[in-house]
């Protein structure tokens, strides 16, 4: 049975929380040639740290501006994090780590309704999947997903709160698996999606679309190749499974996270290196080719982090710098992606939706991570 803890509301725990805010105007930071999202893109929010934090990462968005992540201490431990706009431009932070013996946390993929997956350490068997349901009242009620005491983590959930990820039983491979509400206010017993052949059967996954559509991968048993994939439910509580393939020449591919018109984002040997890879769905109920995306202009690399609703890749790109820059790649109206530098130097995008992309600024000079939510 998943077990269920209120976690009291930030403010009765740490007193007023500070939102801190540096915005930068656009026009300081126009570039010839910009278009008015690209300009606009530019201006970021860092998010501000809870009590105790030394270094925050944002991995998650919904399209309400709803950010999710984790705050690092000085000693490294992360605790799951959600930052709520607070008017435009303003976030307060909200520790979700409150769990009794909870050593580390991190809150992973946020839905419409602002429901947080991810996962918790509350005992010795290691990372536990958590999902953290607001109660309407400024506080959180953390529930344990069911998974027989293995190690797991929660990956990403669905507007209807369905929850998709992994359990890791010691010796056997990694089960992709879901989780659906049980109308009580828990989540019933993981299920698991159909592996893709006896010698692919160690699997993740990574996104969930609305219609129920899943994004991973399967690794071979030797761990000498990959496959991203799609599974789609059939009936049942059953799934059937799509080998979305890889770049031409290709042996290894990653399914990352898929959109509401069922493209999936993820990464693929083959074209001209381990890169960026987005599938599309073909309208015969299949996949095309794998299109490979372009790194910014100089670079060398393009690796996206997963997808938004609204088909915006964000990941991360070299520039001419050689530093990681902050990338959002933004559909064509003809097709394909045109990449949009959100950092400059020192800095990943992990999370798209509506007009917000999350991600991480790490600057060259330093080691601490700086959450960040830039609005599109």
């Amino acid at each position: 049975m998943a077990r269920t803890r209120s976690i009291p509301p930030a403010g009765a725990r740490h007193g007023r929380l500070r939102a801190l805010l540096l915005a930068m105007a656009a026009a300081a930071l126009l570039v010839p040639g910009a278009s008015p999202a690209e300009a606009a893109a530019r201006a970021q929010i860092q998010l501000p740290l809870t009590a105790g934090g030394a270094s925050a990462m944002a991995l998650g968005v919904n399209a309400g501006g709803v950010v999710v992540g984790s705050v690092s201490d000085a000693s490294f431990t992360e605790r799951a994090t959600v930052w709520i706009p607070r008017g435009r431009d303003r976030y307060a932070a909200v520790d979700l780590s409150g769990v009794a013996g909870a050593s580390l946390s991190q809150a992973d993929a946020v839905n419409p309704a602002g429901v947080v997956a991810g996962f918790a350490v509350v005992g010795p068997e290691g990372p536990a999947p958590e999902v953290w349901r607001p109660d309407g009242r400024g506080a959180y009620v953390a529930i344990e997903l069911p998974h027989a005491g293995a190690p797991g983590r929660a990956s990403a959930i669905d507007p209807q709160g369905v929850v998709v990820g992994e359990i890791d039983e010691a010796g056997l491979p990694d089960r992709p698996v879901v989780w659906t509400p049980d109308g009580r206010g828990a989540y019933g017993a993981p299920v698991d999606l159909v592996t893709l052949s006896p010698d692919f059967a160690s699997g993740q996954a990574r996104g969930i679309d609305r219609a129920g559509a899943v994004a991973g991968t399967f690794q071979s048993a030797d761990r000498t190749a990959s496959r991203a994939v799609v599974w789609r439910p059939a009936g049942g509580g059953a799934s059937a499974v799509i080998d979305l393939g890889t770049l031409p020449g290709g042996t290894r591919s990653q399914g990352l996270g898929i959109d509401a018109a069922g493209e999936v984002a993820g990464a693929s040997d083959g074209g001209s290196g381990f890169g960026g890879a987005v599938w599309s769905p073909d309208g015969r109920g299949g996949y095309g080719p794998a299109l490979e995306l372009t790194p910014l202009p100089g670079g060398t690399f393009a690796f996206p982090a997963g997808i938004g609703p609204n088909g915006i890749v964000p990941g991360t790109s070299n520039g001419s710098d050689f530093f990681l820059h902050a990338t959002a790649w933004v559909p064509l109206p003809g097709g394909g992606y045109r990449p949009v530098d959100l950092s400059g130097p020192g800095g990943v995008a992990n999370a798209a939706a509506g007009d917000f992309v999350a991600g991480t600024l790490v600057p060259p000079s330093t080691t601490s991570g700086q959450a960040v939510v830039w609005r599109l």
